[in-house]
């Protein structure tokens, strides 16, 4: 079995914008727009106190630019207008953002089987926060501290480094209309992504390293994903069904809720209000490396849109959990497997 076989298929609820006897629009959450996701970002109308939370340095190398305290606008899933999606600030109140931004973070949540408890016999610790945690899959996190001296080396013996033939998708370039795409290697039994780096403004790594120019590359170790368990009383008491969590950081940046404008005019009434929906966006294109053009199934296809990819087998679901868990590709403790 594979990592992504422990994460349950979720009906998520999405809001619409729905034209009410007089005449005006009302923005709420309406059956039978469902969609069914593996991967998810949590809804404005979700009772959970998500606040504020750190951001890795792969998502400040995708364009992330946190704040003193290392905080960065991360969206949620609900539309806000035609041009906006709800996100969580900087300040961890939930006001809008534009859409179509690439400098907003993701931090996705999943549902796990219980059998992760019960199988796989992962623990749920405590960290210092008091947050109840657990590790599962893997993706790029942390700058590795020997950056530019594997760089160097890189650029006059690359054939030192083994491509492992997995990729994860980095920053949305609107120039190209491409996702760039950054190679994982080993080197000295190390296993290490290369990553082209989107510069906003003039931030640092979390070690304090500056960030290069746009352009440049910087070495980013693999470790496993750490995800804060949010119904860990229903767990201890016997009452959960499953486990739900959401990342613990912000782990991408540059990866916007929608990569080009929507078009309203072919939506039912010329609904203009409809055209910041989860089921026709990048974010969830990626997430659960899926094709959101023109849904045929899985949400309310009179609102079915184009231009915002095709990610089929091409998402987050495979770059992070596509994995068999009786293959432990990482030795060392600071790429462990669960």
């Amino acid at each position: 079995m594979k990592f992504k076989d422990f994460i349950l298929d979720t009906n998520l609820s999405n809001n619409l914008y729905i034209k009410g006897p007089d005449g005006y629009f009302t923005n709420k959450e309406v059956k039978g727009v469902e969609t069914k996701d593996k991967i998810f970002l949590t809804s404005f109308y979700d009772k959970k106190k998500l606040g504020q939370t750190s951001v890795t340095d792969y998502a400040i190398a995708n364009g992330a630019f946190p704040s003193k305290n290392g905080n960065i606008d991360y969206i949620l899933r609900s539309q806000y207008n035609s041009n906006c999606v709800y996100c969580v600030k900087r300040d961890g109140k939930r006001e809008e953002a534009d859409n179509c931004t690439p400098t907003v973070g993701l931090r996705p949540e999943i549902n796990l089987s219980l059998d992760v408890i019960y199988k796989l016999h992962k623990d749920i610790d405590e960290n210092k926060n008091g947050n109840r945690v657990l590790k599962f899959g893997l993706f790029p996190n942390s700058r590795a501290y020997d950056s530019e001296a594997l760089e160097e080396i890189f650029k006059t013996n690359s054939g030192l480094f083994k491509e492992t033939g997995k990729s994860y998708t980095g920053y949305y370039d609107k120039n190209k209309d491409t996702f760039t795409k950054n190679k994982e290697y080993v080197y000295e039994g190390k296993t290490y992504v290369r990553v082209k780096i989107k510069r906003n403004k003039k931030p640092c790594f979390n070690d304090n390293t500056p960030v290069a120019e746009s352009g440049n590359y910087v070495w980013m170790n693999v470790k496993p994903i750490i995800w804060k368990v949010t119904n860990w009383d229903d767990i201890v008491n016997g009452k959960a069904q499953l486990i739900n969590v959401i990342s613990e950081q912000i782990i991408m940046c540059g990866i916007p809720f929608n990569k080009t404008e929507q078009n309203f005019s072919s939506f039912p009434n010329n609904n203009k209000y409809n055209t910041s929906l989860w089921q026709n966006s990048t974010a969830r294109g990626y997430l659960n490396g899926i094709n959101v053009e023109n849904i045929k199934e899985n949400g309310y296809l009179e609102f079915a849109q184009s231009g915002c990819g095709d990610f089929s087998n091409n998402g987050f679901l495979d770059e992070a959990f596509d994995l068999e868990i009786n293959k432990n590709l990482y030795l060392d403790d600071e790429y462990e497997m669960i």
